[in-house]
C-alpha cells in the first residue's frame, strides 16, 4: 500500500467516525396549542402542545410558575409526550389554586426556569 492510499484510508475512517459521533440537530417539533379556558371549581389548567414531527413518541418539557394563590412563587418542571401529529397535555394543577405562567422550547428540551 502506498503512502497516499494509507492517508486517504485514515482520512476516510476519521470522517466516517465523526459522522457517527456528531449528534443529530434538535428538531423544533412542538407548537403550543393551549386554548384559554374559564376557571371553575374542579377544572384543571390544561397546557397542550402539538408534536409536528413524524415518528414515535417525543417529550415536551415545560417550566410552570404559579403567580397567584397559595402556591404563588412555586416553580415546577413538568413534561408530556405524544406521537407525531398528536397533542401532549400537561395539567399543572387546579385553576382555582391560582394563575400560572409557563415556558417551553419548540425542540422539547427543558426550558430555563425563572
Amino acid at each position: 500500500m502506498t503512502k497516499s492510499r494509507l492517508i486517504l484510508l485514515v482520512a476516510g475512517a476519521s470522517l466516517a467516525f465523526a459522522a457517527v459521533v456528531v449528534p443529530a440537530a434538535a428538531q423544533n417539533c412542538w407548537t403550543d396549542v393551549t386554548v384559554p379556558q374559564s376557571c371553575a371549581p374542579g377544572v384543571f389548567h390544561l397546557l397542550q402542545f402539538k408534536n409536528n414531527c413524524a415518528g414515535g413518541q417525543r417529550t415536551v418539557n415545560t417550566c410552570v410558575k404559579w403567580i397567584t394563590g397559595t402556591s404563588a412563587g412555586l416553580v415546577n418542571r413538568l413534561g408530556g409526550s405524544a406521537a407525531g401529529g398528536q397533542v401532549a397535555t400537561i395539567t399543572p394543577g387546579l385553576c382555582t389554586a391560582g394563575d400560572i405562567r409557563y415556558t417551553y422550547r419548540a425542540d422539547g428540551a427543558p426550558p430555563a426556569c425563572p
